[in-house]
């Protein structure tokens, strides 16, 4: 498809799994009500679902984004899925809202990726994702789990996960939520840039001061 939009429609179906969008692609505003189909979906040019509304699940799963691809003020109702996802342009989901499972597993960014400002009701999933380039949390809130390396499960227990992978470089600017921290390590992530990598791990638990003793 050459250049395609539905800024600001009504859709109450939308299959486009494994369609090709060569153009650029317009989805400003859209209201999905029921589930939206984008799996195996490849974007060519820039994809824009910026301030668009999906009512139920949103699946973007295995997709190819070429251009830079913005889901700014985008709010996903249901389970939001990107998993094994590629970002060949930057990406940007600022002010986002996660109300249901939000699933970025495996996914690579190859260039900027913003979530400022952005709000995971539910429980957020980065196991295995790279982050290649400029990287922003920047005041993103989280009301429940979040995985990068790592996941809650039913019994409570902490689940090991893949690592979520860091490119390092000096002159990139890396915002990670508190509690995270990058970790150089001199492994390489399959078929990556070559470079030095880190894995983001959880901040090791600081020990409370000790009690001054009573006078």
């Amino acid at each position: 498809m050459m250049e395609f939009s539905l800024e600001g429609c009504h859709m109450a179906t939308a299959r486009f799994g494994k369609a090709q969008f060569v153009g650029p692609t317009r989805f400003d505003g859209t209201q999905f009500i029921d589930d939206a189909g984008f799996r195996s979906v490849q974007f060519v040019a820039t994809a824009r679902f910026s301030k668009a509304r999906f009512l139920q699940a949103a699946g973007f799963d295995g997709c190819r984004f070429g251009d830079p691809t913005s889901f700014d003020d985008a709010e996903f109702a249901e389970t939001a899925g990107f998993s094994k996802s590629q970002f060949a342009g930057g990406a940007r989901f600022d002010r986002a809202r996660f109300v249901g499972h939000a699933w970025f597993d495996e996914v690579e960014f190859a260039h900027a990726v913003g979530f400022s400002k952005a709000h995971f009701v539910g429980t957020a999933w980065f196991d295995g994702t790279r982050f290649a380039s400029d990287t922003s949390f920047h005041e993103a809130r989280f009301n429940d789990d979040l995985g990068f390396n790592r996941r809650r499960g039913r019994d409570g227990q902490i689940e090991p996960l893949t690592p979520c992978w860091v490119l390092l470089q000096n002159n990139s600017r890396q915002s990670f939520p508190d509690g995270w921290s990058v970790q150089p390590t001199p492994e390489q992530p399959n078929a990556a840039v070559r470079g030095r990598w880190g894995r983001l791990n959880p901040n090791p638990p600081t020990s409370p001061p000790p009690h001054s003793p009573m006078p």
